[in-house]
């Protein structure tokens, strides 16, 4: 191995612990959680990633170092993004199981995309209370059915239809006794996140995403006070209306002067309509009441990129705690930057994703179940 080479692969493996500032917590008491988008074969081509070399594009070529990632991550919950389908069943499946973890959920996407979503729980940690799914295409034909006139439903059902998925899983722990809801999603691509694309193209679909997925994890939690833990690839920068609205728990007013400037619906020669005049902007919000990001809340910031590529580079993927009943006592910092520019961008051969994988560390608070 060349010695550039050597000093990304020792970064790989070797991240720095990061402990909160009032972190005093029984060890025993606490769960890991780590959430990944670990990029489907789907999405690969030389023309998509061409500074990756040919050779370590495909999954079978990066399923090594992803095995060898996963067993340094070592998490109690295992939520995973871009799971090819073909992939969980014939490799990863079967890797995760021999390490002690139950990985019978998955979820692919709709509309014909090989690819999903996947959640682990190491069995001699967690049991199983109860296990949902669901397409947000069925949730948005919901609200549009409620909300939308009928001469108006069939192009916002057109403009709201996606491939996104989301799970959630209510574990109770062995040690303890205790129960978290957890859920996983990836959102849409906002493309107004490239410089080169159209600005804001679907951003107000993608923060009505998070908004129902926050809200059903809620609900599916019991409520409230439940401890709920929401991770994923949120395809959303620390500036977006989107992460606002899950600080905020609604939409603040700058997102909605960005939507309404959006006009997606030509209804008429002289006239076209924008998503938040269709549905009610109290949509775009949630009820969990102390929601955090694991990683501000420990580093005072979010990490400075959670993706990296050749063209574009940003902080996308997050771990988010209801703070009243869970508290976060560590996570895993990200890899340095100086680690992967030898490399130029990811994927490469030794980072097996574009992007990196989040790690937190959680202890219940006393509040009951």
């Amino acid at each position: 191995m060349d010695p550039l080479t050597q000093v990304s692969s020792d970064a790989f493996l070797n991240r720095k612990v990061l402990h909160h500032r009032h972190s005093h917590e029984d060890r025993a008491q606490q769960f890991s959680v780590v959430s990944y988008n670990i990029l489907a074969d789907c999405h690969v081509s030389p023309q998509t990633y061409p500074c990756c070399p040919e050779e370590h594009l495909p999954m079978s070529a990066r399923h090594q170092q992803l095995e060898k990632e996963l067993r340094y991550l070592n998490a109690d919950i295992v939520c995973l993004q871009e799971v090819g389908t073909t992939y969980y069943q014939e490799h990863l499946l079967p890797m995760m199981q021999k390490q002690g973890y139950n990985g019978f959920r998955f979820k692919e996407k709709v509309l014909g995309c090989p690819e999903g979503i996947a959640m682990f729980f190491r069995t001699s940690r967690f049991s199983v209370v109860d296990f949902t799914s669901f397409d947000f295409n069925s949730k948005f034909k919901e609200l549009i059915m409620k909300y939308v006139g009928e001469s108006e439903r069939d192009y916002v059902y057109k403009y709201l239809e996606k491939t996104s998925v989301m799970m959630m899983c209510r574990l109770c722990c062995k040690e303890t006794g205790r129960v978290v809801s957890v859920g996983t999603f990836h959102v849409i691509w906002w493309m107004g996140l490239m410089p080169s694309a159209p600005q804001h193209v679907e951003v107000d679909v993608q923060s009505l995403q998070i908004s129902v997925a926050m809200s059903e994890l809620v609900k599916f939690a019991g409520g409230v006070d439940k401890p709920h833990i929401l991770c994923g690839d949120f395809n959303s920068s620390p500036f977006s209306p989107a992460y606002g609205i899950l600080t905020r728990g609604h939409l603040g007013g700058g997102g909605y002067e960005m939507f309404r400037a959006l006009r997606p619906f030509k209804v008429s020669d002289n006239e076209s309509k924008c998503l938040i005049e269709l549905l009610p902007s109290s949509l775009y919000s949630h009820p969990s009441k102390s929601l955090k990001s694991a990683y501000a809340e420990v580093k005072g910031k979010e990490p400075d990129f959670t993706d990296y590529t050749d063209s574009f580079v940003e902080c996308l993927d997050y771990i988010w705690f209801s703070s009243d009943s869970i508290r976060v006592t560590e996570v895993l910092d990200m890899v340095p930057e100086s680690a992967i520019t030898p490399l130029t961008a990811c994927p490469n051969r030794v980072f097996p994703s574009d992007h990196l994988s989040l790690k937190a560390v959680f202890h219940l608070t006393n509040q009951q179940n």
